[in-house]
């Protein structure tokens, strides 16, 4: 994340030690500057802290100084953990249990991931979308409520059946972008799905190399709407 009083690029690293099923689970936390002469620093934790494992596939948004990302607590509890940049201070937001409330054994189940979505922190469910075609919109205000239930239409059904899909980010437009596993067997392709028409969109990613088919291997992919850019930190 970026400290935008100080001008400075820290890297949060977390440490998690656990038994099978989270059972005994210990976490810390470490901040590196991304500066000449820099060094890791561990965070100082609240009383109120509970120790927590992030997401395996999820991903973290950013807003002013404070980085967000989704994490466990233990098999059936999650939180959104705030972590602000600046000051190096952490804190939690427990989501509802409602969400994902069907599904067994969240831990391993669950398939949701924050995004903003109109200025606001928000967590968009997708566990039934394969096999039934819903979703759930979760926005935190004062507190979290339910914003939209969506069942997908069935003459879309077909782009999700059988293959399991990451949430990658949203449009400025509103527009959830999902994505399979980068796998050769895929193909490269991104589902839009409008979350204001319950439209979903398939859109193939052409002009790739022929070189990249014919190794094996994984690649990612990184949404990036306007106000990101790439940048080269020398340390």
């Amino acid at each position: 994340g970026h400290d935008p009083v100080n001008d400075q690029y820290k890297l949060l690293c977390t440490v998690v030690i656990s038994s099978d099923h989270l059972r005994n689970l210990k976490s810390e936390h470490w901040v590196f500057v991304l500066e000449a002469g820099g060094s890791w620093k561990k965070v100082v934790l609240p009383e109120s802290y509970h120790s927590h494992v992030p997401f395996a596939l999820g991903r973290s948004i950013s807003s002013g100084s404070v980085v967000r990302y989704m994490a466990w607590r233990d098999n059936y509890h999650c939180e959104v953990v705030c972590f602000d940049v600046r000051s190096e201070e952490l804190t939690t937001i427990l989501v509802p249990r409602d969400v994902g409330l069907h599904v067994r054994i969240p831990v391993f189940h669950l398939k949701a991931d924050l995004i903003e979505y109109g200025g606001e922190i928000a967590i968009f469910d997708h566990s039934y979308l394969q096999d039934g075609g819903e979703t759930e919109l979760w926005v935190l205000e004062k507190e979290w409520s339910r914003k939209k239930s969506l069942v997908l239409q069935p003459c879309q059904r077909h782009l999700v059946n059988d293959v399991e899909l990451i949430v990658k980010g949203i449009t400025q437009d509103g527009k959830v972008i999902l994505a399979p596993p980068l796998e050769m067997s895929y193909g490269f392709y991104i589902l839009c799905y409008d979350l204001q028409s319950n439209d979903l969109r398939k859109v193939e990613i052409q002009g790739i190399p022929q070189v990249w088919y014919d190794k094996e291997g994984y690649f990612d992919l990184r949404y990036m709407d306007e106000s990101e850019s790439v940048i080269y930190l020398e340390t």
